[in-house]
């Protein structure tokens, strides 16, 4: 129990200190030059700094399970390899789970076992018939939903808009227009469980989701639109290199080496995260590798954590939440 709970909070800090604190430095520095403010830059610094919030808060979250259960105390999972989702359904099924969780048994469920919507359900039908009409309400409660993660990160219009109201435009939009591509997959005779249709489907997730991440790391709600027209600029393959190349400080990165280490590290998470998609007991596996094995990946990770330390330390993003 002590062992499991220590390669935890090893594991947590390995996201921390090797990927976030890196993540952080790159996301910083594009987010704040002129030159990256526009075009394909806008969408790069957007993919780091969602790396960034994965990392760092995923990462708190297996500190935070890992003390626990040195101590016999068992907490709920708060991720479960989000990047690997086919929709942004289940993407928020597996992104912060516990939040969504309550949301939807405190705020969701109740609503739609009110008289109000009780009668909205019934006038539906009706109106729409018994198979879209029972849907209207499910909406209408998905809408209060989406609008209090919105708040519950803010009260601002950035944190509704992008947290909230375009996650549930997405949602419903998919739900409406399912038939639709049932229709397009059976003609373009696509095998649900074909891997490449997986990863087409996990690629487009990524995208919406960036959307609000966008909104999210913005200033405020006029800076996030300001940057989402901006990103439609085209530039050139070279200029937007050497605009990226310069908006990077790599000694706070800790130079090209520090870079290799951020983007085989997140590899690593995402060999990890695959592996519980798959439902496989990575612990288990873990424990199950003859010795030499197991303790040459055990010294790999505190070799990158030494190797770490001198990056700057930065604030865990949602300890302001």
């Amino acid at each position: 129990m002590l062992r499991a709970g220590l390669i935890r909070i090893a594991w947590g800090l390995f996201k921390k200190l090797a990927i976030a604190n890196r993540a952080a430095v790159i996301a910083e520095g594009l987010w704040a030059a002129p030159e990256t403010s526009r075009g394909i830059c806008v969408w790069v610094a957007t993919a780091v700094y969602l790396v960034q919030l994965y990392t760092d808060f995923s990462g708190m979250m297996d500190i935070a399970l890992g003390v626990s259960g040195c101590f016999g105390i068992t907490l709920p999972e708060n991720f479960r390899a989000p990047f690997f989702s086919r929709n942004i359904q289940e993407f928020w099924r597996r992104w912060h789970i516990t939040l969504g969780t309550w949301l939807r048994d405190y705020i969701m469920n109740p609503l739609l076992k009110s008289g109000p919507f009780i009668r909205l359900g019934a006038a539906s039908r009706r109106r729409f018939g018994r198979k879209k009409g029972k849907k209207i309400p499910s909406y209408a409660a998905m809408l209060v939903l989406w609008s209090c993660m919105g708040l519950w990160h803010g009260n601002s219009w950035k944190y509704i808009i992008g947290e909230g109201w375009w996650f549930w435009f997405v949602i419903v939009a998919g739900q409406l227009l399912e038939p639709v591509f049932e229709k397009m997959k059976t003609g373009l005779h696509i095998r649900e469980e074909s891997g490449w249709w997986h990863a087409f489907q996990s690629l487009r997730t990524l995208t919406l989701w960036m959307f609000g991440m966008l909104f999210f790391r913005a200033v405020s709600l006029p800076d996030a639109l300001m940057r989402l027209g901006d990103s439609l600029h085209v530039q050139l393959g070279s200029g937007v290199l050497f605009s990226i190349r310069s908006a990077i400080d790599f000694s706070a990165l800790g130079g090209t080496g520090g870079l290799a280490v951020m983007g085989l590290s997140f590899l690593a998470v995402l060999v990890v995260d695959y592996l519980k998609y798959r439902n496989i007991d990575v612990q288990e596996k873990l424990a199950g590798l003859k010795w030499p094995y197991r303790w040459a990946l055990y010294y790999v990770l505190v070799v990158v954590l030494f190797c770490s330390l001198d990056i700057a330390a930065q604030e865990s993003i949602y300890a302001q939440f």
